[in-house]
């Protein structure tokens, strides 16, 4: 699947889920990030139903973004089972916590590789690590949660518990994916 942002291309079987319980953002998100670069994705309105589409998947999404205060179960406590499943792959949390707020702490700290802001940044950091997803296949030709480990300290959050699936995107598949999002946004 060629996106439509220069020469991006994700494996065919590339897939994310999306968990939101905000209506319009569960429709305006999609359409200036999944669909803009062309990868296929799945939308949740609340943790459950997040955990739900994961536990009937054949197979674990490539990235996993979910808001925080959400009904039913928030997106901390669905990253927390996520990780407790045994899923390896990237989860970013976007949230309109205020940073350092007990909240974000906690949601920082279930597991997620990055927590975002729902704002412009927010979205070209989500785009950047996509981008890289797809860089990373294809210079590898295997899953992006495969790829060769980089330590390079680019402000990813991490997770002590377990290594970091976004430490994996190799330095160049980076660089071109961060030049890639800030053409596209």
């Amino acid at each position: 699947v060629t996106s439509s942002v220069d020469g991006v291309r994700f494996p065919d079987n590339f897939c994310c889920l999306y968990a939101e319980d905000d209506k319009f953002l569960r429709t305006a998100l999609p359409m200036r990030l999944f669909r803009k670069l062309g990868v296929a994705y799945d939308v949740a309105e609340d943790g459950a139903v997040a955990l739900e589409l994961c536990r009937r998947r054949g197979r674990p999404y490539d990235v996993v973004l979910l808001d925080n205060q959400m009904p039913n179960v928030t997106g901390t406590d669905a990253a927390l089972a996520l990780r407790e499943r045994g899923y390896k792959g990237i989860i970013i949390g976007m949230t309109g916590d205020p940073k350092g707020c007990p909240e974000r702490r906690a949601f920082e700290a279930a597991g997620v590789d990055a927590c975002v802001d729902k704002d412009r940044s927010g979205v070209e950091f989500v785009m950047g690590v996509l981008c890289a997803c797809a860089h990373q296949a294809m210079e590898s030709d295997a899953p992006p949660s495969s790829g060769a480990t980089s330590d390079s300290g680019r402000g990813f959050g991490t997770s002590a518990r377990r290594e970091d699936p976004v430490a994996k995107l190799s330095d160049a598949a980076y660089r071109a994916a961060r030049q890639t999002a800030t053409r596209a946004a």
